[in-house]
């Protein structure tokens, strides 16, 4: 679901992702909020020794955006 404000901006995303099957089959909702527009915000790149690559951390989970 995508929720729109009076100027057309998205304020909100809800999602399900579903993953395994059977006993194992787990589904997870994910929504996110969307505020803040035209603020400045104050953002600091961190250095390539302090971030990595997490997709292995996925592993063979399969998702499904519903």
């Amino acid at each position: 679901d995508v929720f729109f404000d009076k100027q057309g901006r998205v304020r909100r995303v809800s999602y399900n992702l579903s993953s395994g099957s059977g006993a194992a089959k787990t589904t997870t909702t994910v929504t996110l909020d969307l505020f803040g527009f035209g603020a400045d915000p104050k953002i600091t790149i961190p250095a390539a020794s302090e971030v990595g690559d997490g997709s292995s951390l996925l592993g063979t989970t399969t998702t499904t955006a519903k």
